[in-house]
């Protein structure tokens, strides 16, 4: 049995689990949407740290490699 909440009229509680259920699927997936938006963008950002981390050691290999060529 579902009782709807008075302050959304978009919630109902579930009277046998006391859960509290979104009923309106609109926004439901515009809430999935988001998340799933905030996800590749994490992804992104974990890419670009990589990348920035891999640049690094790879200006300090040529730093090694230069000066090994000018005083080796």
């Amino acid at each position: 049995m579902y009782v709807r909440v008075k302050e959304n009229e978009s919630l109902v509680k579930d009277m046998s689990t006391s859960a509290i259920l979104n009923t309106d699927h609109a926004a439901v997936l515009r809430h999935k949407k988001r998340m799933a938006e905030i996800e590749k963008a994490e992804q992104i950002q974990n890419e670009i740290n990589t990348l920035k981390n891999e640049f690094g050691e790879i200006k300090q290999m040529l730093r090694e490699l230069l000066s090994r060529g000018i005083n080796g």
